[in-house]
């Protein structure tokens, strides 16, 4: 009797046992966390466009001669390349020159004074942007690694030396 009361209380106590003991399961679980950084990027094929002697009060194309109108991207000598990951608005400025007496950028020509024309592939003569030393918006939305042909001219006023000039034009991306 003894034997079964004690087979009994082992078996209680087994059972009460099973069942506050814990539940085995996971105690753990991964998640996968993935992303794509916002990296804004361009690139501008030529670098750089040396446009030789010019004459005074005169329009000098990067491409050589007058482009068709609108600009189409044969007569384009410039492109511009998204080699970021999301669409880019591009902007556009340009400096003054240096060199000599230097040249000034401005909307007319005149002493000393030029002016740049920039348009993309598209663009009528008319509609080209007359670049200031500030930056305007040139493109509104470049798609990731699309690529957009562009082309500029110089027009000049009249100069008061023969010194060699240089100016830049840039091109900063930022998204969209």
């Amino acid at each position: 009797m003894i034997r079964r009361y004690i087979l009994g209380l082992i078996l209680a106590l087994a059972l009460v046992g099973a069942l506050v003991s814990p539940a085995i399961a996971a105690t753990s679980q991964d998640v996968t966390v993935t992303a794509t950084p916002i990296y804004i990027a361009l690139t501008n094929s030529p670098s750089s466009e040396p446009l030789g002697t010019v004459a005074a009060s005169s329009t000098i194309w990067a491409s050589g001669s007058t482009p068709a109108d609108p600009l189409v991207d044969a007569g384009c000598t410039f492109t511009i390349t998204n080699t970021g990951s999301v669409a880019e608005l591009i902007q556009i400025k340009g400096s003054n020159f240096t060199g000599g007496v230097g040249w000034t950028l401005a909307a007319t020509v005149g002493e000393n004074t030029v002016v740049i024309k920039a348009g993309k592939s598209g663009d009528a003569h008319a509609a080209m942007i007359a670049l200031t030393t500030t930056n305007q918006t040139f493109i509104t939305s470049l798609a990731s690694s699309a690529t957009k042909k562009w082309e500029f001219n110089l027009q000049t006023g009249t100069f008061t030396d023969g010194v060699e000039k240089s100016g830049t034009i840039t091109l900063t991306a930022s998204a969209a």
